[in-house]
């Protein structure tokens, strides 16, 4: 892949982050924050190493936004009924309140990146995008078993 390739998704990604911070700005949350609140709506209760996992992000990076997010009262963090060490967040009715204030400006920016594309450019799109990410990860290397050095 060249570099021209490269600095095309960095830019796709810096506007993406703004845009998306457009459309969330002037509101208690934050990018983060809203995406992990959409998340647990959408899969309802789940641990926080799972949802580190489908973010994508560090779990210690999730603990910190739990921690925010049930310090605003938007989540919930409890043990496992199964395994007390596990902790589960859900959303609490502040976070859904918080979710349903955002929910015309983040579909209006949804509605924006859909209309810059025709139906069979989305579908081009996301065909290469998952083509590109199973490349990526069939690539990388295995994580170290416990124990390991790292």
């Amino acid at each position: 892949m060249s570099s021209d390739v490269l600095d095309e998704f960095s830019r796709l990604r810096r506007a993406l982050a703004r845009a998306y911070g457009a459309a969330i700005a002037g509101s208690e949350v934050g990018p983060l924050q809203f995406s992990l609140l959409r998340e647990l709506r959408r899969s309802g209760p789940g641990s926080q190493a799972a949802l580190a996992r489908v973010m994508v992000i560090d779990p210690a990076a999730m603990v910190r936004l739990v921690d925010a997010l049930v310090a605003r009262g938007w989540a919930l963090r409890t043990a496992s009924e199964e395994d007390r060490r596990q902790k589960l967040v859900s959303l609490t009715a502040g976070g859904r309140r918080m979710l349903k204030t955002l929910d015309d400006p983040f579909e209006a920016f949804e509605a924006r990146i859909e209309g810059a594309l025709t139906a069979t450019e989305r579908k081009a799109f996301k065909a290469l995008v998952q083509k590109l990410v199973a490349a990526l990860e069939a690539s990388e290397p295995a994580a170290p078993a416990q124990g390991e050095a790292s």
